[in-house]
Order: structure tokens, then C-alpha cells, then sequence
């Protein structure tokens, strides 16, 4: 479009105008200012000010709103330039209006999407600190009841191996008792170790650990309690120490093993492998259990997660191990990684820093 900004009068006007506005060019011949009449009432402040300013000799760049006469809305990007003669007395303004309706929806939309993307957003968060703390003092407040449960079926499996008078039926129900019993104070145990994470109370006690007897103690006392997998400590160095709390590098051992037991559901080796590398620790374990997709190797450690090949099956658990197996490994200042070949088994290595030798005392 193009005025003569002294005699107010339209010198051009595109034929889209019509198909915009909903209005013909005729409508301009008296006032070509007059379109301001089909202005949102709520922008037609704005659209006199950018008039005024061209006028002066300033370019403008509005955005505003027009109501066609059948009610429909549109929105304008109107841009203009004032034309100045030799003296820089303006008389004419040309400019450029453009129609961006569908821009400025899809603006709307993006912007209405993101705020329900932020609701829901705080709603989950908010509905994870309810879990949280439901899990928090559910676990507390079974804590000691579990403990004495698995205290009593363990001593009464102890009397049933040393007397032998029970039935085996009987002595097989007293062994499922206390393994599930077992299994389910460890599993307290991790929601605990998580609560006290999110909370910054997850502590350790540093002193000098020996990983090879570390792995001897675990794998022994593991494979009293499973009758399908052989438990194997393969130590290729010795010592192989770290600065760590033995109980915590004991927690993460046995999860590790416990894991590699749960996916080898049909039995078979396990080993785990004690060495050292390049002043680090390497603690490996390996089972020839269901394996896991690659595509789910970068989220194996977040809290509740399962593998997909495993969310169907008859393998149990809430997907809490792994989760506390990184935080020990990362307060201790190691990484964990995996590898696996889905149907073939897996195998997660933990590398961390060695024990720096004590200096030799001067003579």
C-alpha cells in the first residue's frame, strides 16, 4: 500500500486488501486512514500512534488485530516506511501489510501447550514427592517388623536343618520363608538407601577395603541361598584395595549379583572378576541370563526403571537396585557401565580408584 501523506489520499492498495480485510478499495478513496475503523478496539490506540509516527518521518512495525465485517478475526503485521522529499518533509508512506492469522495461532497454541506441559510437569513432580515420602515412612515404619521376621525364619530354618524332623515339605516352606522374608527386608533396605539420597543423608564410612575378600564374602554367602546358579569369584590380582565404606561396596556387590541372579532366570554362572587397571579398581559382573535391549542402557540406573524384556515376565522387583548400585559407585568416585547381547546374558563393570600406596617410611 501507498498514501500521499499530505492530501491523505490512497495512491495504491494490493488486491488482497479485499481478500484480508473483507472490504473493497473503495473504502479508502475518502480517508486512506480510514481501514483503522476495522481495528480490534482493544489496538486501535496503537495503530493511531504508528500513524502519527510515520507522519513524523518514522518507520513503524505493528502488530494488531482487524474484525472483518462477517466477525471472523484476523491479525496484521503492518509495517511503514515514510518517503521524504529533499527538504525531509514527508509526503508520502508506503508500506507492507501482512496477514499472520495462522502464524500467531500456531503462536497461541505453542504457548497454551507449554503452559499444560508445565502444569502437568508440577503435578508429577508433586504426586513423585507424595511417593516419595509414602515410600519414606511405609519403609520405616516396616523396618522393624521385617527385621524380626527374617530373624525368626532364619533361626527356624537353622533348627529345621539340625533337627530333621520336619517334613520336607515342611522344611522347603520354612526355606521359602525365610528367603522371601530375606528379599524383602532388602528391598526395605532400598527404599530407605533412596529416601536417605533424596535427602542427602546417604553416608559413607571411608576406611581401606580389600575387593578381593569383599567379593569372597558376598559370592560365599550368596551361593548358600540359590540351588539353580553357581556363584564364581575369580580374583586375577591381589590386593586389590580401594578407600571406600565396606558396607556400601558390600550393598552395591551383592545387588549387582542379585540382579545378574533375578535375569538368569534359568540358572547357570555367574562370575564376578576382581583386577586392576591402570590405577583403578575393576570389579566385573557376568551372567549369561535374558540380556538387555541397548536402547535401554542409558536409563538401567534411574529409579523404578525395568527392562522392557523383563516388565512382562515372572521376574520381580521395583527397579531399585541399580538405581542405589550407581550412587555407590559414584560416591565412591568410579563409573558403572554395561554391556549385553539380548538372549546371551550381561555384564556390568564398576571401575574405581585404587588405594594410593602408603609411603615407605624414611630411614
Amino acid at each position: 500500500w501507498m498514501y500521499d501523506a499530505e492530501q491523505l489520499r490512497m495512491l495504491y492498495i494490493s488486491p488482497a486488501y479485499k481478500q484480508v480485510w473483507g472490504q473493497v478499495r473503495a473504502s479508502l478513496d475518502d480517508d486512506p486512514r480510514s481501514f483503522v475503523d476495522a481495528v480490534h478496539v482493544e489496538d486501535r490506540e496503537r495503530v493511531h500512534a504508528a500513524l502519527e509516527q510515520q507522519l513524523r518521518g518514522v518507520q513503524t512495525l505493528t502488530e494488531y488485530r482487524i474484525v472483518r465485517p462477517d466477525g471472523t478475526l484476523r491479525w496484521i503485521r503492518d509495517q511503514g516506511f515514510p518517503i521524504k522529499d529533499e527538504s525531509g518533509h514527508v509526503y508520502r508512506v508506503a508500506g507492507l501489510a501482512e496477514d499472520i492469522t495462522e502464524r500467531q495461532r500456531a503462536e497461541e497454541e505453542r504457548a497454551e501447550l507449554l503452559v499444560r506441559e508445565q502444569a502437568a510437569r508440577a503435578e508429577a513432580e508433586a504426586a513423585i514427592v507424595v511417593r516419595d515420602e509414602f515410600l519414606s515412612i511405609a519403609s520405616h515404619e516396616l523396618k522393624t517388623p521385617v527385621t524380626s521376621l527374617v530373624a525368626y525364619s532364619q533361626m527356624l530354618e537353622r533348627r529345621a536343618q539340625r533337627g530333621g524332623t520336619l517334613p520336607e515339605r515342611d522344611r522347603r516352606a520354612v526355606h521359602v520363608l525365610a528367603d522371601q522374608a530375606t528379599r524383602l527386608s532388602r528391598l526395605i533396605d532400598s527404599l530407605l538407601d533412596i529416601s536417605r539420597i533424596q535427602t542427602g543423608h546417604f553416608t559413607l564410612n571411608r576406611a581401606p577395603v580389600d575387593l578381593g575378600a569383599l567379593c569372597t564374602r558376598v559370592v560365599t554367602e550368596v551361593q548358600e541361598t540359590v540351588e539353580r546358579h553357581t556363584v564364581e569369584c575369580v580374583i586375577l590380582e591381589e590386593p586389590v584395595t580401594v578407600e571406600g565404606d565396606d558396607l556400601r561396596l558390600e550393598q552395591m556387590l551383592q545387588n549387582l549379583v542379585q540382579n545378574a541372579i533375578k535375569y538368569s532366570p534359568n540358572g547357570g554362572p555367574i562370575r564376578v572378576t576382581i583386577r586392576q587397571d591402570d590405577g583403578h579398581a575393576v570389579l566385573a559382573v557376568s551372567d549369561q541370563g535374558i540380556g538387555i535391549p541397548q536402547e535401554e542402557y542409558s536409563h538401567l540406573f534411574q529409579r523404578f526403571y525395568r527392562a522392557g524384556n523383563s516388565a512382562n515376565s515372572v521376574i520381580s522387583g521395583m527397579g531399585l537396585g541399580l538405581y542405589v548400585v550407581k550412587e555407590i559407585v559414584e560416591r565412591h568416585a568410579g563409573v558403572i557401565e554395561v554391556v549385553s547381547t539380548e538372549g546371551q546374558g550381561s555384564t556390568f563393570t564398576v571401575r574405581l580408584p585404587l588405594l594410593a600406596p602408603m609411603p615407605a617410611p624414611s630411614l
